[in-house]
């Protein structure tokens, strides 16, 4: 038996079931997402790259992770180029597609959301500053760390 583990590789994943149409052969739909037939015959428990219409296989699909983020009491997976909503709709995270990290601001779709700006400056989760001086670069970002009982973390 394979565990999927949210895993293709070691890369987070969220698998897609596709059904398998007439005509179809594994090496052109590994190649259409991204896959290698390997991978597709190991999740799928397949001895030889052999499918028929009908079939139904898991294809993982790259996502981002929050599990290396250090949140709060929250994990998130999130699909290539696409977003979830969280800590009760305030908060929208997108999985940026050209290097798989997980961004988070505001989602504006709710009124009453709190805990929004970082403490001590002017800025939101999800912004950044950047303040240019003759010694280099100054950083600030506000970023999102998860939620619990309706108060949202941010660093």
């Amino acid at each position: 038996m394979y565990m999927f583990q949210y895993s293709n590789n070691g890369a987070a994943s969220v698998y897609m079931s596709y059904v398998v149409q007439s005509g179809d052969e594994l090496t052109r739909i590994a190649e259409e997402y991204g896959v290698t037939v390997g991978n597709l015959e190991i999740i799928n428990g397949l001895g030889q790259p052999q499918i028929d219409p009908g079939d139904i296989l898991a294809i993982p699909l790259a996502a981002c992770s929050s599990a290396n983020l250090n949140w709060y009491n929250e994990s998130l997976i999130v699909p290539n180029g696409s977003y979830a909503l969280t800590a009760n709709n305030c908060m929208k995270c997108g999985c940026r597609p050209t290097d798989l990290s997980l961004e988070c601001s505001p989602s504006g779709i709710v009124d009453k959301c709190s805990h929004l700006q970082c403490k001590d400056s002017n800025i939101f989760i999800g912004e950044r500053h950047e303040n240019h001086t003759t010694s280099g670069c100054n950083v600030i970002a506000c970023i999102y760390r998860g939620h619990l009982g309706g108060k949202i973390f941010r660093w």
